[in-house]
């Protein structure tokens, strides 16, 4: 296993689903990312990637399981009920393949591409939507989610 794929596949998506939702002209966030911009904002969405599981199937050969969940967040609209399912949709529309770059600041971080994010097609929901409604009773804000299960294979040679 290499220990630059998980950093890889964060900046990868963060930066694929930064480019892919940029027409929503809603805030994105990494899970985590300290901040407090998302006090003024009326919508948000906010990433979060687990994994990678790696499992070497033969030598040089691996499998990466990831799983990428957004949580959006949306303020009631008394004018709009639909509001939040105005961004889920074109959220689920993004969980497509992703491409995994050597992104990044470090040495070997040359941006060259080292495979793709497919989605798994033996989960039993490669994507999966959720939906909250409001989840609290001081903030009148709406919460869905919308998850993908991915796989990656991989050849490396023995020392990499």
């Amino acid at each position: 296993m290499n220990e630059n794929w998980q950093r890889w596949i964060i900046a990868s998506v963060a930066d694929y689903f930064g480019t892919a939702l940029a027409s929503l002209n809603i805030p994105m966030f990494l899970e985590g990312e300290v901040t407090d911009k998302r006090s003024d904002k009326t919508k948000w969405i906010e990433l979060r990637i687990n994994g990678p599981q790696a499992k070497e199937l033969t030598q040089g050969h691996w499998r990466l399981s990831v799983a990428i969940n957004i949580l959006i967040t949306a303020a009631k609209d008394s004018k709009d009920a639909y509001a939040i399912y105005r961004i889920v949709g074109p959220i689920e529309t993004a969980f497509c393949t992703i491409p995994v770059l050597k992104l990044g600041k470090e040495t070997a971080d040359d941006k060259s591409k080292i495979g793709c994010l497919e989605l798994d097609s033996h989960a039993a929901q490669p994507i999966k939507t959720n939906h909250y409604g409001q989840v609290t009773t001081d903030k009148p804000v709406m919460q869905s989610t919308v998850e993908g299960r991915y796989i990656m294979e991989l050849y490396t040679s023995p020392l990499a």
